[in-house]
């Protein structure tokens, strides 16, 4: 569920492919419309087919429906924005997850002196922490991770075609890595 000033917005598609930032990127307009669709209600669906259990996802009676098609046209969206979202020097962006305990392996170093996790799903990231502190909310357990951005970890800034454009949304693709690079902070 989407959590911003609730202000909708949906562009057509003659508007999008006009846009400077779908220009410059080469943007196709499958990936204009998957890339939009993401930015919507269903963004649950495509990170629910990413991190079901893979003995689920074999049996295609139980998932019917994958959207392997939308996804990889959102991934290529991601790859292709990526390269053109600027990254002001120092550029932080929050994530911001409620009702989740990190397991124990993500916080402590593993053998090789690491610590962090892989994300299945698609990696929304918002440039304003207010909003992932929505997404998180105030009961509960709730996590709010503050990332690094740089030139080997960039997402893609999805503002122009998000139809919640006040959120300030970078997208990364599946199976990305989040690596624990500082303490953790607790606030109760």
């Amino acid at each position: 569920r989407r959590l911003s000033d609730g202000t909708r917005v949906i562009r057509g598609m003659e508007e999008l492919k006009g846009l400077d930032t779908a220009i410059k990127a080469g943007l196709q307009e499958a990936e204009l419309i998957a890339l939009q669709l993401y930015t919507g209600p269903m963004y649950f669906k495509y990170n629910s087919v990413l991190r079901a259990p893979k003995e689920l996802l074999r049996d295609s009676n139980k998932v019917p429906n994958k959207y392997t098609t939308t996804i990889h046209c959102i991934v290529s969206g991601i790859v292709k924005l990526s390269r053109h979202t600027p990254l002001p020097e120092g550029l932080r962006v929050w994530r911001g997850l409620k009702g989740m305990r990190l397991p124990e392996s993500f916080l402590n170093e593993d053998k090789l002196g690491v610590s962090g996790g892989v994300e299945y799903g698609l990696l929304s990231t918002t440039t304003d922490v207010r909003t992932a502190m929505q997404y998180a909310g105030e009961e509960g357990e709730s996590i709010v991770f503050e990332i690094s951005c740089g030139a080997i970890d960039r997402g893609a800034s999805l503002t122009f075609v998000s139809q919640y454009p006040g959120e300030g949304e970078m997208l990364y693709p599946p199976l990305s890595y989040l690596e624990v690079v500082k303490t953790p902070r607790y606030r109760e």
